[in-house]
């Protein structure tokens, strides 16, 4: 578990630090757009002051950052007056060779729904990512971050593959919440959920190390791997009421 640990520690803080190196501010669109520049990579915020950042390799990505409603009339993604708000045509990635390139959109979604979204060439959707942080590397592999319909900041990793972006599996998902309890909780010895552990108690100090990820029909993860204030460690499965801040303060589904 400590080596597990290790590695999951190792991929937050590899991209989330957004680089200190130079900073600019430009403005398109009528919209201030952050930027962190380094050598080799660039970190640019969609919007002043808006917590999305953007990520990306400077020899792989072309910037182009301009919103739906001042593209050409009869492009795909032109939209005219924005019902909610604006999308953005983010940028070009170049592929290793000349058939991997693509286009990369943000929509912050009709209803605080973020996301970045990948068309390759031939206008045809390759996915989209639902995060508040992006970061793209020059192997294809792209690493992703937010509170954003979940119920922690999940950090994720993909890979372009073919025609299709792939979420890269991990055995846990970090989540690396501690506070005290709103209610008492059942813990488990294991993630099969067959043998009681104990019962936490209302008030005492919990960290929500890890979740499991979440099956095919769960809209979000239930079962976490946790450790009490004494440092014992064991499996807990939240309730429907969990997504609304019952179970510890700052642990809630954000989004619809």
């Amino acid at each position: 578990m400590n080596s597990l640990t290790l590695i999951l520690l190792h991929l937050s803080f590899l991209f989330f630090s957004p680089g200190s190196e130079k900073s600019e501010n430009l403005i398109n669109g009528g919209h201030s757009l952050n930027l962190l520049t380094s050598d080799s990579i660039s970190t640019i915020e969609i919007g002043k002051g808006s917590g999305i950042y953007f990520t990306y390799p400077v020899h792989a990505v072309k910037i182009i950052m301009q919103p739906c409603d001042s593209l050409d009339p009869q492009d795909d993604w032109f939209c005219p007056e924005p019902v909610y708000s604006r999308i953005w045509r983010v940028g070009e990635w170049k592929g290793s060779d000349d058939h991997t390139g693509c286009t990369i959109y943000f929509s912050p979604g009709p209803s605080a729904d973020p996301e970045f979204i990948f068309v390759d060439k031939n206008e045809k959707r390759l996915g989209s990512i639902q995060a508040l942080k992006l970061r793209l590397n020059i192997d294809l592999s792209i690493y992703s971050s937010g509170h954003t319909n979940n119920m922690f900041d999940k950090k994720r990793m993909f890979s372009v593959q073919k025609d299709t972006v792939i979420e890269v599996k991990q055995p846990f998902y970090q989540v690396g919440l501690s506070g005290i309890l709103l209610r008492n909780i059942v813990m488990f010895t294991d993630d099969t959920f067959d043998q009681v552990q104990q019962t936490i108690n209302e008030g005492e100090e919990i960290e929500i190390m890890f979740a499991l990820p979440a099956c095919k029909d769960e809209p979000y993860e239930r079962k976490y791997l946790v450790r009490t204030e004494l440092g014992i460690l064991g499996y807990i499965r939240i309730e429907n009421e969990d997504t609304f801040g019952g179970l510890m303060e700052g642990f809630f589904y954000a989004g619809d």
